[in-house]
């Protein structure tokens, strides 16, 4: 029975150490971009590194501490438009550090935008581009970073979404 626990203590600890060890290339408050899309055709595993790249140089940020992936929806469905959803549509979601600045994230989702146009042929009118929890500043839509006012009693003009 001791031999067996301790064959289970080792296991355990030699399983950690293997873990962490994958894991030591991620650090926790390392930017993340998780980009989703239809299917498209392209090859992803190349368009990546070529957007790392581009990022790393229009942000000054070091292309090894930002994360990229990418997945597929398998459908969209947008009830407020009389089309079905266009494959041409790409959603990324930015995890950021709570430490950036403002700057930087404007900068982010902007070499993020032209990056992706540039290596997709998908228009920076087609990205819609968010921070994982999103404020003023931090959404990427219809080709710019959106501002919305917030001087009406400290609450944000929202669009009406009951019709």
């Amino acid at each position: 029975m001791k031999k067996i626990i301790y064959f289970l203590v080792f296991a355990c600890a030699f399983v950690l150490a293997i873990s962490g060890e994958a894991f030591a290339q991620i650090a926790p408050d390392d930017p993340m971009v998780k980009i989703t899309s239809l299917p498209l055709g392209l090859n992803v595993n190349e368009i990546m590194p070529k957007i790392s790249d581009d990022v790393a140089k229009a942000t000054g940020i070091t292309k090894t501490n930002i994360t990229y992936y990418w997945q597929t929806f398998d459908a969209v469905y947008c009830p407020s438009s009389k089309d079905p959803a266009k494959a041409n549509i790409i959603f990324v979601d930015l995890y950021v550090p709570c430490f950036f600045t403002e700057k930087e994230i404007a900068s982010m989702l902007t070499s993020l935008a032209d990056s992706i146009e540039k290596h997709t042929k998908i228009s920076k009118e087609f990205l819609f581009i968010q921070t994982h929890f999103p404020k003023e500043g931090h959404v990427y839509i219809s080709g710019k970073v959106a501002k919305w006012n917030t001087s009406t009693s400290g609450a944000a003009n929202k669009p009406d979404l009951k019709k």
